[in-house]
């Protein structure tokens, strides 16, 4: 590590970089500084990196999956300005700005000129990639400051001044009221007087990176220590992955086209899309009303009068429609009729015994007739729950009412474990039995996860997954989708679980876990889409980074309104228009794609 140190500097910012290479193309930048100025350290000698294993570590969390091989390269400081520079704006009688170190990089391995420090305080990332951003400092003197890291929207000219750039939401107002486009404020840090500022950014090349501290008006305060990490990761986009990143068609509130089944249609939209994998509900009808109430009196009519099993809707035309398609993949989210009243009965009623054979006697049934029917399209079909989580948490709340025969939340767990391993023993049953080039799988989808990687003890990650040994696990990520830390939560969930020993056996054996639901709605972030994107980004490229099975978008059409509050939905309460929905969706309902969306996804097939 390279320190600083020399003149106390009044609301400055100084950066010192060393650098990084992986061979999985994984670039760090790593550098501290304090508030003296004198440099300590290896000016004209190659700097050597110790600890190189833990930043690794520290920074990606790489899984089993990701190659774990380092190159090492060293990076020289031959001077340094001490002097402050762009003072951009006045708080009242107060000034803010930043000092920049005026930094040459010396690759001896990996790739020169990635990361090029300009006389105006900003970093240019010369090529494209995915930045994972991590800075923090410690100050005294003062009351409250900010760091802020982003993108410099602004030129030459590094921060803008007072009032320039827009007002609008969708930039968001440092202090003094300084438009600052795109950046990520920092954070109270662990210790007196730290400050730390997360940012994941989608880089193009060009792009410039800021780092800054903002005191509140008033505010004085002097920089102590700091330091600033960026790990730069290339994007997977110049390989087809039409197989891994998909999305979802299922329960939306509107429909473009009513001349085919629901199901069918948004299906279509999804092939024409170039995706090979889709995910949906094996299930009757699951569109908006009133349209699935009129399919149930035509299309799903025949069915519906008899006592029908999860093979007989997989049976049904609409299903054969959807399986004939041009997928090769389909994850489905599939509930037997076992218990025709309440397919979660699992978590108020337990599983007798003859619960358990009839949840596995229509598994396996459905297995063997995927197995049978489509041999020779080698086809795969994985069939998941939804969200179990929720279910648990719905259980836990019935032990509050009384509505239940459960009388502990360790109870109603047990009551999971078993019908996943009943499920599992389903499928397991009809693969040992035939001989098919169709895969059939089984996954577990959790969606309560964070919790249980800060310790919480009450979710699927910990009192479920390890005690069933199940083909995959699906996870639905809202909870963590926007965290600096997904990467290790994901990992976290991979570890969680013993996976089967067929799915050894597939393409699915490095990373057995996927992303089952992922998305944000447009109008987050006043529609900001430079905030949005690399969120959606990062989920994506931690998916193929690690090689998992899908990195799954929720959906094709919207189905929460601008009314509805954790996920309450109601479509009846609809106005019909685009701004009554929060904008989980790539179609709009007046037909227009949200652009971000649907070019994000294509930029993951455009090479199929």
């Amino acid at each position: 590590m390279i320190e600083l140190r020399g003149h106390n500097v009044l609301n400055l910012f100084q950066v010192l970089f060393m650098f990084i290479i992986c061979s999985t193309a994984v670039y760090s930048v790593k550098g501290h500084w304090d508030g003296d100025g004198l440099l300590h350290g290896l000016l004209d000698e190659p700097i050597d990196i110790p600890e190189l294993d833990d930043v690794v570590s520290d920074i990606s969390n790489q899984a089993d999956a990701v190659t774990s091989s380092e190159k090492k390269f060293s990076a020289r400081l031959p001077a340094m300005h001490s002097s402050a520079i762009a003072l951009a704006s006045t708080c009242k009688d107060k000034k803010w700005g930043y000092q920049q170190l005026h930094f040459s990089e010396d690759v001896t391995n990996g790739e020169a000129g990635l990361f090029k420090q300009q006389d105006d305080g900003t970093i240019v990332i010369k090529k494209a990639g995915l930045l994972a951003v991590t800075a923090s400092l410690r100050g005294t003197g003062g009351d409250k400051y900010q760091l802020i890291i982003g993108s410099s929207a602004f030129g030459d000219g590094g921060l803008p001044p007072i009032h320039s750039g827009s007002n609008s939401d969708s930039h968001s107002k440092g202090a003094c009221g300084a438009s600052l486009d795109g950046f990520s404020a920092g954070s109270t840090g662990s210790e007196q007087g730290e400050v730390v500022a997360t940012r994941w950014i989608e880089a193009h090349a060009g792009y410039k990176l800021v780092a800054a501290t903002v005191p509140f008006p008033g505010a004085y305060w002097q920089i102590q220590h700091g330091q600033i990490e960026i790990t730069w990761r290339p994007l997977h986009n110049s390989h087809c992955h039409a197989s891994q990143v998909t999305l979802t068609h299922w329960g939306a509130c509107y429909r473009l086209n009513k001349t085919e089944p629901f199901l069918v249609e948004g299906a279509r939209k999804i092939e024409a899309m170039g995706i090979t994998t889709l995910k949906t509900t094996l299930s009757v009808s699951a569109g908006p009303k009133p349209d699935s109430d009129e399919e149930k009196a035509t299309v799903w009519k025949d069915l519906l009068e008899t006592k029908y099993t999860i093979t007989d809707v997989a049976k049904h035309s609409v299903f054969q429609t959807i399986f004939g398609m041009n997928f090769s993949t389909y994850v489905l989210v599939a509930y037997t009729r076992a218990v025709t009243w309440d397919s979660n009965y699992y978590r108020s009623y337990g599983m007798s015994e003859k619960n358990k054979k009839a949840e596995a006697k229509e598994m396996e049934d459905l297995t063997e007739y995927l197995m049978t029917e489509y041999n020779g399209t080698g086809k795969t079909f994985v069939l998941q729950n939804w969200e179990g989580d929720n279910v648990l948490e719905g259980g836990y709340s019935r032990l509050v009412t009384g509505n239940t025969k459960m009388n502990t939340k360790e109870e109603v767990q047990k009551g999971m474990v078993e019908w996943l391993t009943a499920r599992q023993v389903g499928v397991e049953s009809a693969r040992s039995r035939l001989s098919s080039d169709v895969t059939v799988l089984h996954a577990a989808e959790a969606c309560k996860v964070w919790d249980s990687f800060e310790g919480k003890s009450d979710w699927m990650a910990t009192q479920v997954l390890p005690h069933v040994k199940v083909d995959l696990v699906s996870y639905s990520a809202y909870d963590s989708q926007r965290k600096f830390q997904f990467p290790q939560v994901l990992d976290f969930l991979n570890r969680s679980f013993t996976p089967s020993d067929y799915v050894k056996t597939t393409p699915y054996s490095a990373y057995p876990t996927f992303i089952g639901e992922y998305g944000m709605a447009e109008v987050l972030f006043g529609k900001d889409s430079s905030k949005i994107q690399p969120l959606m980004r990062m989920v994506i490229e931690t998916c193929l980074e690690r090689k998992c099975p899908f990195a799954i978008y929720w959906q094709l059409y919207g189905n929460e309104l601008i009314t509805n509050n954790d996920h309450t939905n109601s479509c009846d309460a609809w106005d019909g228009s685009n701004d009554g929905m929060k904008g989980y969706w790539v179609y709009r309902p007046d037909g227009t794609k949200w652009d971000l969306m649907y070019n994000l996804l294509e930029d993951y097939n455009k090479n199929c």
